[in-house]
């Protein structure tokens, strides 16, 4: 059955390993076009609403990973991916529309020499992007004329305001660049006051888990139990064989299971994101099953005793100290690889943390994608990778070994790009040592779901 079921997470491990290097990353977002016309115009929203900030608030902006710099260059690579794919004359406008304002004129040539052959509006809308962005000779009463009938062909928000107010300019219309611009400070304003509320509640939580570092400090110094949470077995009672087949077994059965909701999900036309949340809880199952059935019960445990998710006596402060403190450093992580991937050039692919739910879904939908979030993934990737591929590596290895050896499965797991895949590493480096530390998975659960929750929060807040 073990050597079965190698074979099962073999297979699903070659053709998603095969699907994350050879497929489009597109295929995976529901309505791409719709969703980076949306993530893009709220992103360069939220520059124009950075650019009234003083220069020491825009590099604390930056820090907490609110603005790289590069949001322009990004954009344009993303809509030119895009427009490889999409046939939607939105996406062409929009990329003229980038390419323009990032002053790249012969590029900004070639997009609308493209546009001849095309249906309409693009022929139409390349009079428009001319007269705005390539500085040519034009009659500033027939420019507005042709822009009243186009206008409503160029993507909402931001690009249509940066577009209007360009050719108010070569128009010389002072009234439509004045409008324009009333539009973008209407938008940029809340937007402004949402990103300095989420960077003041960063702030707090770093200054929190500084206080509880120097707490627990202070305790230890006094000979007092610091981070002890619970009691859980490290390393644990089973055979690292035992661990290595209900770890294979567990996950080959819920890859099957994923494998048929998913199939069932085209057949029947199952709301998704619905569908994903009670998948989170279905592929918990096998795991739960048999990590009872061969791991716990034999050794005369159960999962509170066996993964210490029963708080200890006087372990409720430590859970607290331990908790805050790996909100904050998760929070200081996501800051280093974010100044370390503007330094190297990393780049997060925009589709890594899209959650089409979460930026325009119903409320069943936006509940279901939270749940998910931060319910379903923190507690069975916990009990997954640190609570079974850790603690059956600390069978045989160091700490430091079996946290580096579990984070890199973890990371690569996540399919995440390069400056991505190095956060997920250090956060399940982090999550791992706490484990040992603490005698518990409670701390490390309630992170992982604090870490994702805040994660959907900024999308949120952002997006819709």
């Amino acid at each position: 059955m073990t050597a079965l079921a190698v074979l099962v997470v073999a297979g699903f491990v070659a053709f998603y390993g095969w699907l994350h290097i050879t497929g489009d990353r597109l295929d995976g977002v529901e309505e791409p076009e719709r969703a980076l016309l949306l993530v893009v115009g709220r992103t360069l929203d939220a520059e124009v609403a950075l650019d009234r900030v003083s220069p020491w608030e825009r590099r604390l902006h930056r820090a907490a990973g609110l603005e790289t710099g590069q949001e322009l260059n990004e954009a344009i690579r993303w809509f030119d991916e895009l427009s490889g794919a999409s046939l939607d004359p939105r996406v062409d406008i929009a990329l003229a529309v980038l390419e323009g304002e990032a002053g790249q004129r012969d590029q900004v040539r070639r997009t609308i020499a493209e546009w001849v052959d095309r249906a309409e509006p693009l022929p139409s809308m390349a009079a428009i992007v001319t007269a705005a962005y390539l500085a040519a000779p034009t009659d500033a009463a027939t420019t507005v004329a042709q822009w009243s009938e186009v206008a409503a062909d160029v993507p909402e928000g931001w690009f249509r305001d940066r577009l209007a107010i360009r050719l108010a300019k070569a128009a010389n219309d002072p009234a439509l660049g004045r409008a324009a611009e009333a539009r973008l400070a209407a938008r940029a304003t809340p937007l402004l006051t949402r990103i300095r509320v989420i960077n003041v509640a960063m702030v707090l939580l770093v200054a929190a888990g500084l206080a509880a570092a120097v707490l627990a400090f202070r305790r230890r110094r006094a000979g007092l139990s610091i981070l002890r949470v619970a009691r859980a077995p490290l390393p644990p009672p089973w055979r690292g064989r035992t661990g290595f087949a209900v770890v294979v077994r567990a996950a080959a059965v819920a890859g099957l299971l994923s494998v048929g909701v998913s199939l069932l999900t085209r057949v029947v036309h199952l709301d998704e994101s619905i569908t994903d949340a009670g998948l989170s809880v279905l592929m918990a199952l096998p795991f739960l099953v048999f990590v009872s059935r061969w791991l716990l019960t034999p050794a005369g445990l159960d999962f509170r005793d066996g993964f210490g998710l029963s708080v200890a006596h006087g372990g409720a402060g430590a859970l607290v100290l331990a908790l805050t403190m790996l909100i904050a450093a998760g929070i200081v992580i996501d800051f280093g690889f974010t100044v370390i991937g503007d330094w190297r050039g990393w780049s997060a692919h925009w589709t890594e943390w899209f959650e089409a739910p979460l930026a325009w879904g119903r409320p069943a939908q936006v509940g279901a994608s939270l749940f998910s979030l931060v319910a379903g993934a923190p507690v069975l990737e916990e009990l997954i990778f640190r609570g079974l591929i850790f603690g059956t590596l600390r069978r045989r290895f160091s700490v430091v070994l079996s946290a580096v050896i579990s984070a890199g499965v973890f990371a690569l797991a996540h399919g995440y790009g390069t400056s991505g895949t190095a956060s997920v590493f250090a956060s399940g480096v982090l999550w791992a040592v706490a484990y040992e530390c603490t005698g518990s998975l409670l701390p490390t659960m309630l992170a992982h779901a604090a870490s994702n929750l805040m994660t959907a929060v900024v999308l949120m807040v952002l997006l819709r």
